[in-house]
């Protein structure tokens, strides 16, 4: 199979067959190799421009690996190729939520769900637009629909998953958390997703496992790091928090909520001169705004307490 898509590539484009080097593509992608697969298929556009599969798939790819405006030309290019391609106005919204070009997705989103009320697919995307620009009860409407329509997709279940949080509902947020990392395990939204809504449910135990197994799997993640050291610390294991989130700091010396958990965490253990030099050390990164009064008055009480 190696051979075969080698040679593909090293043969000139007009002797290549369009068709062997789309499925070419689509062996690659499938195989884990995306930038093949891409290369493959701007191929099959040079050999036929008008090939709207192609152009489709190249949307997808470019998806997968986060060049969001790569694929929102490709999508655009499938409806300049063929415009009955509603799948790829869906696309197209998605794409665009991703590249951060929110009134464009919202149009884009609005659009696909009155072409094809059917797909689940068009109305999470149009949601994921919402919820981007603070529509958030439009946004659950939407996603709602989608589970509707596309019951077992993990995006649609992951949003599904992201609104209950929102909403404070964390035992619904949780059951679609895991519902996403049975049908994919390594869905890593999901998974850190899954390990906060453990601990809004003052599950720390299992949101301990759960960081712990974000961590095996992600390497390095601050994410999983910081959710495990919100896990100790809840349960009272303050030192083990303390060496979580020193280490941290080595990586992100300027990341103001680890020094935030820091402080409480030395607070928690009851070393007020710590905690008060973390607490200072979170203000010094901050604007001093009306968010950052309860702080404040913290360390006025601990000022108070360490003369």
């Amino acid at each position: 199979m190696v051979f075969a898509v080698l040679f593909l590539c090293s043969c000139r484009a007009e002797e290549a067959d369009p068709h062997a080097v789309f499925d070419s593509a689509g062996e690659a992608f499938e195989a884990g190799n995306p930038a093949l697969a891409e290369s493959l298929l701007v191929q099959v556009t040079v050999l036929e421009p008008g090939n709207a599969n192609a152009l489709y798939n190249l949307g997808t790819v470019r998806m997968s690996v986060g060049d969001y405006n790569g694929a929102v030309q490709a999508y655009r290019q499938v409806i300049e190729a063929d415009s009955s391609r509603v799948d790829a106005l869906t696309g197209l919204a998605g794409a665009l939520v991703g590249a951060g070009r929110l009134e464009e997705a919202l149009e884009t989103g609005a659009m696909a769900v009155e072409l094809n009320p059917s797909d689940g697919m068009a109305f999470n995307h149009y949601g994921m637009a919402l919820l981007e620009t603070g529509s958030y009860s439009e946004a659950a409407s939407c996603f709602n629909t989608a589970l509707r329509r596309s019951p077992n997709n993990p995006s649609v279940l992951y949003n599904c998953g992201n609104i209950s949080m929102m909403a404070g509902d964390a035992e619904k947020a949780l059951q679609y958390f895991e519902s996403v990392l049975s049908l994919s395990p390594n869905h890593y939204g999901a998974a850190t997703g899954r390990a906060r809504a453990l601990g809004m449910l003052e599950r720390h135990q299992e949101a301990e496992e759960a960081a712990l197994v974000i961590i095996a799997a992600w390497p390095g993640d601050l994410q999983g790091r910081e959710l495990l050291a919100l896990a100790y610390s809840e349960q009272g294991r303050f030192s083990e928090a303390i060496e979580v989130l020193e280490r941290m700091i080595q990586d992100c010396p300027n990341n103001p909520m680890v020094r935030l958990g820091l402080a409480e965490c030395y607070q928690g253990m009851g070393d007020m001169e710590s905690a008060l030099v973390e607490y200072e050390s979170f203000m010094l990164m901050l604007p001093d705004t009306s968010g950052t009064a309860s702080i404040r008055n913290r360390i006025a009480l601990l000022e108070g307490i360490c003369e």
